[in-house]
C-alpha cells in the first residue's frame, strides 16, 4: 500500500515505486516457480495412475446401447398390437368373403369411434381441470379459500 502512495505523485516517480514493483515481481515469480515444482512432483508421483479408464467408457456404450434396446422394445411392443388388430381383420376376411368389405368397413367405424370417445373422454378431463382451476383461482381473489384459512 505504500508503494502506490508513492506512486501517485505526478510530477516524477520516486524510486520507491520501482523498487515496490521489481519486489512484488520477485515474490509473484517466486510463487510461480514454487507452484510448478508442486504441480510437476504431483504428476511425477502420480504417473503410473494415469491409465485410461476403459471400463467407465464401456459402461456408457452399455448405456447408450441399453437405451436404443429399450426403444426397440417399445415399437415392437406397438407392431404387435397393431400385428394382433391386422390378424382379426384377416380373419374376418377369410371366414366370409362375400360381406368381408362390410365387416372391415364396420370394424373401421367401431375403432374410430372409439378413439372419439376417448378423445372427447381427455377433452372433458382437460375442459374440467380448467374449470377447477379457474374456481380456485376465484377463491384464493375473493378470500374463500381453505389454503387462505
Amino acid at each position: 500500500r505504500r508503494w502506490r502512495a508513492l506512486c501517485r505523485v505526478r510530477t516524477q516517480k520516486p524510486v520507491g515505486c520501482i523498487v515496490a514493483k521489481s519486489k512484488r515481481a520477485s515474490e509473484s515469480f517466486r510463487l510461480l516457480l514454487l507452484w510448478r515444482r508442486i504441480v510437476r512432483g504431483a504428476a511425477a508421483a502420480n504417473a503410473t495412475a494415469a491409465n485410461p479408464n476403459v471400463l467407465a467408457r464401456r459402461e456408457l456404450h452399455l448405456r447408450v446401447h441399453a437405451a436404443a434396446l429399450g426403444g426397440d422394445l417399445a415399437a415392437a411392443t406397438l407392431l404387435r398390437i397393431a400385428r394382433v388388430g391386422l390378424t382379426t381383420d384377416a380373419a374376418t376376411l377369410r371366414g366370409q368373403r362375400a360381406s368381408a368389405a362390410a365387416d372391415l368397413e364396420a370394424a373401421h367405424a367401431e375403432k374410430v369411434s372409439n378413439h372419439r370417445q376417448n378423445a372427447r373422454f381427455l377433452e372433458a378431463t382437460a375442459r374440467d381441470a380448467w374449470c377447477h382451476r379457474l374456481l380456485q383461482l376465484l377463491q384464493v381473489i375473493g378470500g374463500r379459500h381453505p389454503v387462505l384459512s
